[in-house]
């Protein structure tokens, strides 16, 4: 009797196995699926967000020329009007030079008139009187002399106005052209800063939509990630590996370089600038420094992990999982066992990476935690 209960409770004992197998089996393909989906997903939105850099960088430089142009032309436009205002405070110092001239010219037309009329009227009585009453020869030949002098110095100096009148209105001319050549000048270059001004504002518009279209790729893409962990550590979680155990004491991953570019905890995200929970520790080192497993286990994962990039997972059992991220290449393989100390990737900048440096974690049963707590430097 003991003996066939003993066979029954095995039956229950195996058939409540098989009912559990059969339906963790397909839970768990789902998930692998979903994850294969996610991936694909993360990857063309990883494209998408390339694609939109390049864009807003392309854009952004057009702005830059086209807003250095502008300031260019609005430089250029300030000298021109500058210059101009020079010349027109030019031409009203003409202008009354030329008024002045003509009003001295006529002054000595009428001084000369007035002469020539009393000499008119007097006849050459008056110019006779003046040379007869000489007193002797030397006395008329110096007055001759003067009174012939003072009529070529009228003609002279109306001559000498004359010409002043002429040269200033010479002058006048010409700046009266560089005027003209100024002030079509001037149109150009308003014409070509209003241009500028519209496609600056057109460009800015452009750059802005691209930014916001940007920016929802990202926030996209980080839904997607927080997703795609959320499988992993599911699928971490049942499918713990129970193979290989770790000692439980840990070593520093990266040999030789011990400084902390940004620790575990809440910070502003380097690419998205959104405040995030940085689930690592970040180690500075040189790109294609080596990087060791921490302790002993078995590698489950190697492969492009989105944000993270280029990873390498190391299972040492009793839930405990450590995570090399944006790694420049793997040296092992999925399923490989791993000795405490043994070189598994190189550092890189894959990802999501501002720089050469290793991204490290510690999960335990699927959660993240804080590494400082496991290794030591």
């Amino acid at each position: 009797m003991l003996k066939i209960l003993r066979i029954t409770a095995l039956m229950m004992i195996c058939s409540f196995m098989c009912s559990y197998i059969a339906l963790a089996a397909p839970a768990e393909s789902d998930l692998i699926h979903q994850q294969e989906v996610l991936g694909q997903q993360i990857e063309q939105k990883e494209q998408e967000l390339t694609q939109k850099k390049a864009e807003q960088s392309k854009a952004l430089t057009e702005l830059k020329t086209i807003n250095k142009t502008l300031s260019s032309t609005e430089k250029k436009l300030r000298s021109t009007e500058s210059k101009l205002n020079k010349l027109l405070a030019e031409l009203d110092q003409l202008e009354t030079a030329i008024k002045d001239g003509e009003e001295n010219l006529a002054g000595n037309v009428n001084l000369l008139s007035e002469r020539l009329n009393t000499i008119y009227a007097q006849g050459n009585v008056h110019i006779l009187e003046v040379l007869l009453s000489s007193t002797s020869f030397t006395d008329f030949l110096t007055r001759w002399d003067l009174v012939s002098r003072l009529a070529k110095m009228d003609c002279t100096l109306i001559d000498e106005v004359k010409e002043q009148i002429s040269a200033t209105q010479e002058q006048k001319n010409q700046v009266l052209v560089k005027k003209e050549t100024l002030l079509d000048l001037q149109d150009d270059q308003s014409r070509q800063k209003e241009e500028l001004k519209l496609a600056s504002s057109r460009q800015s518009e452009l750059y802005q939509n691209i930014s916001n279209e940007k920016e929802q790729i990202e926030a996209a893409l980080e839904d997607l990630e927080i997703e795609s962990q959320k499988i992993e550590e599911e699928l971490m979680r049942l499918n713990p590996n129970t193979q290989y155990v770790g000692s439980g004491s840990y070593i520093w991953p990266t040999p030789g370089h011990t400084r902390i570019t940004s620790p575990y905890g809440m910070r502003r995200h380097p690419i998205l600038r959104t405040n995030r929970m940085h689930t690592g520790v970040d180690i500075g080192a040189p790109n294609g420094a080596s990087i060791v497993a921490v302790d002993h286990g078995c590698v489950v994962k190697v492969g492009w992990y989105g944000a993270y990039g280029r990873v390498v997972m190391v299972d040492h059992g009793n839930g405990i999982v450590t995570m090399y991220a944006h790694t420049s290449a793997a040296l092992v393989n999925v399923g490989d066992p791993v000795q405490k100390g043994q070189t598994i990737a190189k550092v890189g900048s894959t990802g999501w990476s501002t720089g050469p440096h290793l991204h490290f974690e510690v999960r335990i049963n699927g959660k993240y935690t804080n590494p400082l707590n496991y290794i030591k430097k």
